[in-house]
């Protein structure tokens, strides 16, 4: 009588191991796709460049309440600024170096801002004409304001702000 083993436990499913690589598998290929997918170049610094200017104008309203100071954003053809004064009443750039440094649009990119209630100021004694559309204040309010950045062919995408600093993006495509 010969005596045949058999394997005491079958295995009928997969090992932790196996399914991890599988898991992994799927992943890199859900990434791919995403990037494949993800659209023009032109859109996608149009999206970068409407939340970064998002974060930046969030940013220089704390550092307005931080500092006690008041600010202007300088709307240009081709970029932004976010200004103060100096001793002298002169309007100079926030920081050259750091955060808030003037920035340039990508190219095919363009801003345009509508002020909706313009804030008050008091004028200058010399009269110098203030640069910028939208005041960001010590106090925290802001100039209420829209702001769209364009590119030629492609989607808006519009930035609200309102008098209490609050910021709302739109973007495209996006439910309200």
């Amino acid at each position: 009588m010969y005596l045949t083993r058999q394997p005491r436990h079958r295995h009928n499913g997969f090992t932790l191991l196996e399914l991890l690589v599988v898991l992994v598998i799927i992943g890199i290929l859900l990434t791919m796709a995403s990037l494949s997918v993800g659209g023009g170049s032109e859109q996608r610094q149009l999206r970068e460049e409407a939340k970064r200017i998002t974060a930046l104008l969030a940013l220089a309203a704390d550092e307005a309440i931080l500092k006690n100071q008041e600010l202007l954003l300088a709307i240009e053809p081709d970029g932004y600024a976010f200004l103060t004064q100096d001793e002298k009443g002169k309007w100079i750039p926030v920081d050259s170096t750091g955060s808030l440094r003037p920035r340039e649009l990508p190219e095919g990119v363009s801003l345009s801002v509508t002020v909706e209630e313009p804030l008050v100021m008091a004028k200058k004694a010399d009269d110098e004409e203030e640069p910028g559309q939208i005041w960001i204040l010590s106090s925290g309010e802001m100039t209420p304001f829209t702001l769209t950045l364009h590119i030629k062919d492609g989607v808006d995408y519009q930035l609200h702000g309102d008098l209490i600093g609050n910021l709302k993006l739109d973007e495209p495509g996006v439910e309200k």
